[in-house]
């Protein structure tokens, strides 16, 4: 979805985006799988969202402008957090498990790091590899809020620069203060990440 201001064309720019995956037939229509994302806007009042979902027995017979109400449906529909299969554990949080699974070394962060910022316990990613522990939809959620913020770093820097982001110090009038992002979560934690999307989101930093 595109913003034209006042109409204008050159001056257009996406404000949301939904990505759906058919993900094959399953009993007598399809399953569907979605990630919704918005930029949000702060004069607003207004978050950046990111959301998941899954669409069953669709038809391909039907208009797509069918899915796409479902997909929409489902994903804003109140406390729905991440609406996602239950009949499958094993499967249905694969797109996000390759994600945390690259997240250490893109970011350049311990695994004790990243399971701070996920508030998990020490030694989880390493159970989490032996197939001991799942991510749950809590924890997917939470996931999805670092994937924000990594659209939100990617906006800014080549992968190479990635590691630094967490580590150089920003200006003394922004949202955290002349300190670097990793500073600012050890001191206030998620709420200085909070403050950081939103920054970025705003395309100021």
């Amino acid at each position: 979805m595109e913003l034209w201001p006042m109409g204008s064309e050159k001056d257009r720019h996406v404000i949301a985006e939904a990505n759906i995956e058919n993900c094959g037939l399953e009993g007598t229509g399809y399953r569907y799988r979605a990630i919704l994302s918005e930029i949000g806007n702060l004069a607003l009042g207004i978050p950046p969202l990111v959301r998941t979902t899954e669409v069953f027995e669709r038809h391909r017979e039907q208009s797509v402008w069918f899915l796409l109400g479902n997909v929409v449906r489902n994903a804003m529909m109140p406390n729905c957090g991440i609406s996602f299969d239950s009949r499958r554990d094993g499967q249905r949080h694969d797109g996000l498990a390759l994600f945390l699974d690259v997240l250490p070394a893109a970011w350049g962060l311990s695994e004790l790091d990243v399971e701070t910022l996920l508030d998990l316990p020490d030694g989880w990613l390493r159970a989490w590899r032996n197939h001991e522990v799942q991510i749950d939809d809590e924890l997917a959620f939470d996931i999805l809020e670092l994937g924000a913020l990594q659209i939100g770093i990617r906006s800014l820097r080549r992968p190479s620069g990635y590691p630094g982001f967490w580590h150089n110090r920003w200006a003394a009038d922004s949202p955290i203060g002349a300190r670097t992002p990793w500073q600012a979560f050890s001191e206030d934690g998620r709420p200085a990440l909070d403050a950081v999307k939103r920054y970025l989101k705003a395309g100021i930093q």
